[in-house]
């Protein structure tokens, strides 16, 4: 999932300094978004799938939940997380997200994940672990990078100057790499279709999905505007486990 490049001193302060700055494209597009589709958190059992520093704890715990644990398989993401939420009901660890021994069954209220699982090569597998660690009427939430722009991936720099958006292979899903932050990184390119599928076939409900977009919004620079309303960025679901029928 990215651990060797998350792990590299310069090139994860390089992400953190982007990701945490008030203007961040997560921040204006994202983690609205993401936020504004968590079912309610007071007493809930949360797990966290590729937590990163675990930026969202903070909101969880002043939201009332009764427990979190964070997974990512980065030493240096998992240190800073674990140096930052010191509390017995709070727990991050590192691991491999699609390790079965995470998914214990029926212990769950809410699994998450922020732009992780377009890391992951078979989604179908890791959303039936998550739906059998849910909780009957548990849900996940998960936002990933939207399959317009893993379709064909820009450089920050090829980016800057972007004036259109390029689908390149859409439906050939698989291995995508490209170069961020001076290092390689791989994701996987998934359709759009083939999420929704994917959790359908799991036994989930989709309850919602968003493409978020600064379009219509007031108080953001016109040029950011303009940028990040000519194509979705981000991909955000919020999914239910559906009691089977008898």
């Amino acid at each position: 999932m990215g651990s060797d490049f998350y792990d590299n001193p310069h090139q994860l302060a390089q992400y953190l300094e982007r990701r945490h700055t008030s203007c961040s494209v997560n921040k204006l597009l994202e983690q609205p978004v993401f936020l504004s589709l968590l079912p309610p958190l007071q007493k809930r059992t949360v797990l966290d799938l590729g937590c990163g520093d675990a930026s969202i704890c903070e909101h969880l715990i002043k939201a009332g939940i009764n427990s979190y644990r964070g997974i990512d398989d980065s030493e240096g993401m998992v240190s800073l997380a674990q140096e930052k939420y010191q509390h017995s009901n709070i727990s991050m660890i590192r691991g491999d997200i699609q390790d079965t021994l995470h998914y214990p069954p029926n212990s769950y209220d809410l699994v998450i994940s922020r732009l992780a699982f377009h890391y992951i090569k078979s989604l179908g597998e890791l959303f039936r672990l998550i739906y059998q660690s849910l909780v009957p009427e548990g849900h996940l939430v998960f936002s990933a990078e939207h399959p317009i722009t893993t379709s064909h991936q820009l450089s920050p720099e090829e980016a800057k100057n972007r004036r259109g958006w390029q689908l390149d292979h859409y439906f050939k899903e698989g291995e995508r790499t490209y170069h961020w932050l001076g290092g390689p990184v791989t994701k996987y390119h998934h359709t759009l279709e083939k999420y929704f599928l994917s959790l359908t076939q799991a036994g989930f409900q989709v309850e919602q999905l968003r493409e978020p977009s600064l379009s219509g919004q007031a108080g953001h620079d016109s040029n950011l505007v303009e940028r990040y309303s000519q194509a979705p960025i981000y991909l955000v679901i919020c999914a239910k486990k559906t009691t089977p029928y008898s």
